[in-house]
């Protein structure tokens, strides 16, 4: 093998991406900073993904110097010229979506995007899914983007497609993120919604019926303050008639439901309630700490919910095996929901999570719940700079005790 300092960029990189021995990441890192502090924007375009993976390294110098790059060159980064497998291989970058939707804030670069690479945009050969994510993301910057895709005709993945149940689920996880955004409900108002009430009504696959559950679920947790405008009792009947034939999922979206005060009157209104608190007595495993998770919600709810995370997170440490075991169920549950994605920013949860000196077990149930946080298609927005906290534990694994510092300290939280 060469020595370090006669490797190319892309070797280093690649060294980089692929060792684990300290000493060889130091001087990897050292020869990769000599080779690239002078070259221009336009040159270091090339390596923009790779760099993007290197913002994982433990080496704080590499990974500041990564940062930085990344401003630097993102302006660039999205006025240029892609083909179309340059374009299917940077989608199959976590980083790339983010990079591009930050920069597309600016109406003018994003129409320059969209009108070179529309042909992509509109017939994308092979990361459909991808494809739709990011155009999903420009719609939720502004109205104005979201007319002009529109225009475009490029929002043809909000129609779902019955006939294949994965790319309908696929679909509807896509619609499930644009309630998140400030003008998300005209956007569905305009583009799915008739098609999706219309299918609460019907008999439908499986697969289907539970995306359509999930989704539902969102949308009242993130609208509540719209509940008004939204067909909330064919919702809830459908969700009444699921809880007979699919009750986790149903479950799911009434917890995320019961998530804000609009909601739970909405559910303490409806017969719905009975169904639950009925389940409850019966159900096991996730589902009956599901439904303890929405009565809590409907008997306890507070406008902050610090107070009972707390009360969780210390029962997790408690002396008693049972109800140690029982508070982590119930974190594990949690962060599957649209608010416990959002407990998860908070330093109660994430320093509990983050901090690894209990038995090997605990750690392990622990590292299971930073895994399902990490994993949210949204967990890179929802979490803010809390999001490369849990990144580095999942990388690490559960059992590391060398990782130095974990938790990046968040005020006003």
């Amino acid at each position: 093998m060469l020595a370090l300092d006669q490797l190319s960029v892309d070797e280093l990189i690649h060294i980089l991406q692929t060792t684990d021995d300290q000493e060889t990441i130091r001087l990897s890192s050292e020869y990769l900073l000599q080779h690239l502090k002078d070259k221009s924007v336009q040159d270091l375009l090339k390596y923009h993904l790779l760099l993007a993976e290197c913002m994982k390294s433990t080496n704080a110098t590499l990974n500041q110097f990564c940062h930085d790059l990344l401003d630097r060159t993102d302006p660039q980064l999205i006025k240029r010229p892609w083909t179309t497998h340059f374009l299917e291989s940077a989608l199959d970058s976590v980083k790339f979506t983010p990079i591009l939707l930050r920069n597309a804030k600016d109406y003018n670069l994003f129409v320059q995007f969209v009108q070179a690479e529309h042909d992509i945009l509109s017939q994308p050969p092979r990361s459909k899914h991808r494809i739709y994510e990011l155009l999903a993301g420009l719609c939720s910057l502004s109205e104005q983007h979201f007319e002009f895709l529109h225009q475009n005709g490029l929002l043809d993945f909000a129609s779902v497609n019955v006939n294949d149940p994965l790319e309908c689920l696929n679909q509807l996880e896509i619609l499930g993120s644009l309630s998140q955004a400030e003008h998300g409900l005209m956007i569905l108002q305009r583009l799915a919604l008739p098609q999706l009430n219309g299918l609460l009504s019907e008999p439908v696959d499986r697969i289907i019926s539970s995306g359509l559950y999930k989704f539902y679920g969102h949308l009242l947790y993130h609208q509540h303050q719209h509940l008004e405008s939204l067909p909330c009792s064919l919702i809830l009947d459908s969700f009444a008639k699921g809880l007979e034939t699919n009750p986790s999922s149903v479950m799911v979206a009434l917890a995320n439901v019961a998530g804000s005060i609009p909601g739970l009157v909405l559910l303490h209104d409806h017969p719905i309630l009975d169904q639950i608190i009925e389940i409850s007595k019966y159900a096991a495993g996730d589902l009956r700490v599901t439904c303890y998770v929405t009565l809590v919600h409907l008997f306890n709810h507070k406008e902050s919910s610090s107070q009972f995370l707390q009360q969780v997170c210390s029962g997790a440490q408690s002396q008693t095996e049972e109800l140690q075991y029982a508070c982590l169920a119930i974190l594990k549950t949690i962060v599957r929901f649209d608010f416990g994605m959002e407990l998860a920013q908070q330093d109660t949860l994430a320093h509990f999570l983050l901090e690894r000196h209990e038995s090997r077990e605990i750690q392990m149930i622990k590292y299971d719940i930073c895994k399902i946080i990490h994993a949210h298609p949204q967990s890179n927005i929802i979490l803010g700079k809390r999001y490369f906290d849990y990144e580095r534990v999942v990388r690490l694994g559960p059992f590391a005790t060398d990782a130095g510092p974990l938790v990046s300290t968040q005020t006003g939280q």
